[in-house]
């Protein structure tokens, strides 16, 4: 054999080589959006009322590199923030007081439908409208005592 047709043979090698890690990466890269679009769907149905935060802008992946050749990896992961709240909708079980996504005094927090939005969270300018008519309401319950402490005085 002569020295030329090792050189073009070594050199086909090379590129068969470096087309087969191509295209292992591309299968990687493309597996790994075809599970991200997956994921997303499936929040999407099974979550209660999602926000995109949890849903489609929780997930970052990780591309595969042909230069990587064997150790090539493609990954798919929850970003952190993401991931503390989403695991609740995921394992299930009650926040505590501290846990991420919960109230600051472990209170549930909950408004009339009137006062919601479509993802089941209080509507933009719900709690002013509250707090306006909080004082009247308040005025209200004062003069019901007063009424209720006469009629009892009458007895």
């Amino acid at each position: 054999m002569s020295i030329s047709l090792i050189t073009d043979l070594s050199r086909h090698f090379r590129a068969l080589e470096a087309d087969v890690m191509n295209a292992a990466a591309a299968t990687l890269n493309s597996t790994v959006f075809e599970a991200r679009d997956k994921v997303i769907a499936t929040s999407k149905r099974t979550f209660d009322r999602p926000k995109d935060w949890s849903t489609s802008k929780a997930w970052l992946f990780t591309k595969a590199k042909p230069a990587d050749g064997a150790r090539m990896f493609a990954e798919l992961r929850a970003k952190p923030d993401q991931s503390k709240v989403v695991r609740y909708q995921i394992d299930g079980g009650l926040r505590r007081k501290g846990d991420p996504g919960a109230t600051r005094y472990d209170v549930p927090v909950g408004a009339a439908a009137a006062h919601t939005d479509a993802f089941g969270g209080f509507a933009r300018g719900a709690l002013k409208k509250v707090a306006k008519v909080a004082p009247k309401d308040k005025k209200g319950r004062r003069t019901v005592a007063g009424r209720r402490a006469a009629l009892r005085g009458q007895r």
